[in-house]
């Protein structure tokens, strides 16, 4: 499977400019690898793999997925209304700033 810049669903923007590690809070660390039409991120974590989504207008956090592939199998399911999945599911209150 190969994965470069653009959008999936004109909802989800995957571009280099979104690439930053995260500097404060629980995900300290995480690679910020795109960025929703809502200006919600999706980080990785480098040592676990899993993915997260950190609401921006909650600021809340939770992870979708245990890995990248299982993210993408999850976003097709969901017919990649990705921002809707992510934005239905429960937050944990994020302390730090994104």
């Amino acid at each position: 499977m190969a994965l470069g810049f653009g959008d999936i669903n004109e909802e989800l923007s995957f571009r280099k400019e979104w690439l930053a590690t995260v500097q404060t809070g629980p995900l300290v660390g995480q690679l910020i690898f795109a960025q929703d039409d809502r200006g919600n991120f999706y980080t990785a974590d480098p040592e676990s793999g899993a993915i997260h989504f950190l609401s921006r207008s909650e600021f809340g956090y939770c992870c979708l997925a245990s890995h990248f592939n299982q993210f993408l199998e999850q976003a097709a399911a969901q017919d990649f209304k990705v921002v809707e999945w992510a934005e239905a599911q429960h937050l944990v209150p994020y302390a730090g700033e994104a």
